[in-house]
């Protein structure tokens, strides 16, 4: 994995890129599919903040209790997880890009349905033992 240098990095690059093309909009439903476009990091640092803080601990100290560590525990091999965190991403951002060319409606549907979808994940993930 990168480190934390990394990761911020392209987080920064990420976010920047999505909000410039965002910006050059007033279509709301574009703004609606930035999170889709990034919804693994997203779920990631929402999932790591929330389960840190009902431990008592601090959300910015490292930790092995990330989403794909505990998906690795799960899921029983780095393959396996690879395949399940790139299907995520990758559904994420066919579903904002689809987004991003329909209404409104379509996209508070399509958000919705996929925070749904990854409070079920969460739940489950935070079950998982971390190491």
């Amino acid at each position: 994995f990168m480190g934390d240098a990394g990761s911020l990095l392209i987080g920064v690059a990420l976010a920047g890129g999505a909000w410039a093309t965002a910006a050059a909009t007033r279509d709301l439903h574009v703004w609606l599919a930035l999170p889709l476009i990034l919804v693994y990091p997203l779920f990631d640092i929402t999932f790591v903040t929330i389960t840190r803080i009902g431990r008592g601990q601090p959300p910015w100290v490292g930790g092995r209790d990330h989403t794909n560590h505990r998906l690795l525990t799960r899921l029983g091999g780095p393959v396996r997880t690879l395949a399940v965190v790139a299907g995520l991403q990758l559904a994420g951002t066919l579903a904002g890009l689809a987004v991003a060319g329909t209404t409104t409606t379509a996209a508070f549907i399509t958000l919705g349905v996929f925070i749904g979808a990854f409070s079920g994940l969460g739940l489950w993930l935070a079950r998982t033992p971390v190491g």
